[in-house]
């Protein structure tokens, strides 16, 4: 990933988890807070002070760190070290899949460090993915700094995502049915794209360029 920050939104067993599966084979540096112990692989720990020592080992390397703090505090603590490594000591781009990310994001408040990342933290390639069962339950910040927002089956909107999407798109999320979204994202497309009836969508394959594709608004499908 390469300077595109993305939110995953959708119900319980919708697709968003699985979905984020797949898009961490394309993050060569990938940093995940599993608060829920959905995630496997790379280095996997609970321990704030791990985390850090094993960020500090392999920050111009490749590396999965999978997080399973069991505080906010511990959580914020780490966040905020991040943002502040980011800015000092750049590297490579750094993917940061945050699960259930109204945890640390709640519409009344955000954790700080997270806030940071989601503001500055594409100028110090730090990439950033949100999870989340709907847009009501995030702070603004995140939808706000969003490049691409992909939704599974959802029944609560926003006013302001019901002002970015038409109402027969709405309609269609809530009726989804699927656990395997096929979403097309593309960096400075806002869309809700369910699943494609006669499979023209190479999901994944278009994911690949999506970082070269200039600010768009809408979805474009393949001609037959």
């Amino acid at each position: 990933m390469k300077n595109c920050t993305i939110t995953i939104l959708g119900s319980k067993g919708s697709g968003k988890t699985q979905f984020s599966l797949r898009l961490r084979k394309d993050c060569q540096r990938l940093i995940v807070l599993d608060r829920l112990m959905e995630h496997e692989g790379g280095f996997v720990t609970s321990n704030p002070e791990a985390a850090v020592d094993f960020l500090a080992n392999n920050w111009r390397g490749k590396y999965t760190l999978v997080t399973r703090f069991r505080s906010e505090v511990a959580t914020g603590l780490f966040l905020r070290y991040l943002a502040t490594t980011a800015e000092r000591c750049q590297t490579l781009p750094v993917a940061l899949l945050v699960e259930e990310a109204d945890f640390y994001a709640r519409p009344q408040g955000i954790d700080p460090g997270l806030a940071a990342l989601y503001n500055y933290g594409r100028h110090f390639n730090v990439n950033v993915i949100a999870i989340a069962r709907g847009d009501t339950d995030l702070h603004r910040t995140i939808i706000q700094n969003s490049d691409v927002i992909v939704a599974c089956r959802m029944q609560k909107f926003s006013t302001e995502m019901r002002e970015r999407f038409n109402g027969n798109e709405i309609d269609s999320i809530r009726r989804l049915q699927t656990i395997t979204p096929a979403v097309t994202p593309v960096k400075g497309k806002h869309y809700m794209l369910y699943p494609d009836d006669d499979g023209r969508l190479d999901v994944f394959k278009l994911w690949k360029n999506a970082q070269a594709i200039g600010p768009t608004r809408g979805l474009t499908v393949p001609d037959k």
